[in-house]
């Protein structure tokens, strides 16, 4: 095991990346959520661990753990005194201190929701478990036969969410050393593998010696970049909400701890990522602590690499003192105001090209009266003001340019029915005649498409006063 770092000296390789959201985790005693395909040692994984901190340790099959199985059976004897207590065996949950809760995406929904006190509060029926102190999930990704999404309201327990590696993941040699490797469960006709973690010091491992490097770090990792930590939480949680992403005030307070346990935790590993902000707190780990703590892709809705890199950007700059206002996207016309509000020099040419391609996309496929009017008023602010569209980059001006013309042109065939409708609203509009005569156009051609969808009415006569009303005064 030479060359492994901490996970691999417990017999679990090819980690090396989650190694310290892992350790972060134990030091912090938040919940953690392994999600990978099977065969991916998220089991083995907890084993070591536990092995590894010499603590009672069970893995309950959520999938088919009752529960009777969890909790044990009343005390007859507390019933007669008038108090609930419940009858502790192997299986229950009482006098555990590492629990493993595998198979969660397999689980129904009533047997998911079983375990979300256990997992956030250890407690079960309202009571205490004084002795539990790790609790694991794992699950397979939500998609693969026989699993189901978590509910939110679940998966937003854990503060880190984890991706396991899976062997194609992983290098040459971290590969062979999977092959290679044994455990009590395999090959049972060889002699055993041997133990690679022991209670106490850690053993070979070394692990229950980091966890306690790492906790006694914590507070000085509090003082170096805990202002820094929130400044960053709460700017990917404006990011994120301005692309239709939300966080609740406890992810963003997961996030928070969980950059500070991180520093903390490679700091213990004798390591740091290179790059660092103005405040001093590495950027490549701030990114890391993004990728191990969203839970979005155990509710199966996972968001975007490049969303997640914005938010990441956005947040980092303000650490560094250049503090932006996210441009809003739930309404796509108050996001170009937003956009036309901001100096042109502190503009992100980033979020303006996916502003521009949101707006584009709104007005090619329409879904909804009001929200497609929004975008229609969004493309003509774009697309007639000259100083907007210096301000956005070749590509995006393109855009802007190609979908405005494109809106605009009326089918020979159906010039003279536009003809006719085109006289009929009543619009008083003191807007350049070239912008109203296309924006009538534009009202015209999506007023067609609405009206064919399924459960939606609409018509050129309503379409059109909203349209012009919008955009009047944010086109000179």
């Amino acid at each position: 095991m030479a060359g492994h770092g901490l996970l691999g000296r417990l017999g679990v390789f090819g980690h090396d990346a989650i190694e310290d959201a892992v350790l972060a985790a134990l030091a912090l005693g938040d919940p953690l959520l392994l999600i990978g395909a099977q065969g991916s040692a998220k089991t083995w994984l907890a084993q070591q661990l536990a092995a590894a901190m010499g603590m009672r340790f069970w893995a309950y099959d959520a999938s088919k753990a009752m529960f009777e199985d969890v909790i044990g059976f009343p005390d007859p004897r507390t019933l007669q005194d008038g108090r609930v207590e419940y009858l502790a065996t192997p299986l229950t949950l009482w006098g555990k201190q590492f629990v493993l809760v595998d198979e969660l995406s397999r689980a129904t929904a009533g047997m998911q929701n079983k375990w979300l006190e256990v997992i956030r509060s250890r407690r079960v029926m309202g009571m205490p478990l004084p002795d539990l102190k790790i609790v694991i999930a794992a699950m397979n990704p939500p998609g693969m036969v026989g699993t189901s999404a978590l509910d939110e309201a679940l998966a937003g327990r854990f503060t880190f969410v984890l991706d396991v590696p899976e062997l194609r993941q992983m290098s040459p040699e971290d590969r062979v050393a999977v092959i290679e490797n044994r455990t009590a469960d395999d090959a049972v006709a060889l002699a055993p593998a041997p133990s690679t973690g022991a209670a106490g010091e850690g053993g070979p491992s070394g692990l229950a010696d980091a966890v306690r490097r790492t906790r006694a770090g914590m507070p000085a990792a509090e003082k170096a970049v805990g202002a820094a930590a929130t400044t960053y939480a709460d700017r990917v949680a404006s990011y994120l909400e301005s692309r239709e992403v939300f966080l609740d005030g406890r992810r963003a307070g997961m996030i928070r701890r969980a950059v500070v346990a991180l520093v903390a935790a490679n700091r213990a590993l004798g390591r740091l990522p290179r790059r660092a902000t103005a405040r001093g707190v590495p950027l490549d780990l701030l990114r890391h602590a993004l990728d191990v703590t969203l839970p979005f892709r155990a509710v199966g809705r996972p968001v975007s690499r490049m969303t997640v890199d914005g938010a990441h950007a956005h947040a980092a700059a303000a650490i560094e003192g250049r503090d932006r206002r996210p441009l809003p996207f739930v309404n796509l016309l108050s996001a170009v105001r937003a956009f036309l509000a901001e100096p042109a020099g502190d503009a992100d040419p980033d979020a303006a090209s996916l502003l521009v391609t949101r707006v584009a996309a709104a007005v090619e496929h329409p879904t909804r009266v009001e929200a497609t009017v929004q975008a229609a008023a969004a493309l003509a602010v774009l697309a007639c003001r000259p100083d907007v569209l210096a301000r956005v980059r070749p590509e995006a001006r393109h855009r802007i340019l190609s979908c405005w013309r494109e809106m605009t042109s009326v089918a020979p065939e159906r010039a003279s029915e536009f003809a006719g409708h085109a006289t009929a609203p009543e619009v008083d509009s003191r807007l350049p005649p070239p912008v109203l005569a296309g924006l009538l156009r534009i009202a015209f051609r999506l007023a067609g498409r609405l009206d064919r969808l399924p459960a939606v009415n609409c018509s050129f006569e309503e379409f059109a006063p909203k349209l012009v009303a919008l955009v009047e005064g944010g086109v000179s």
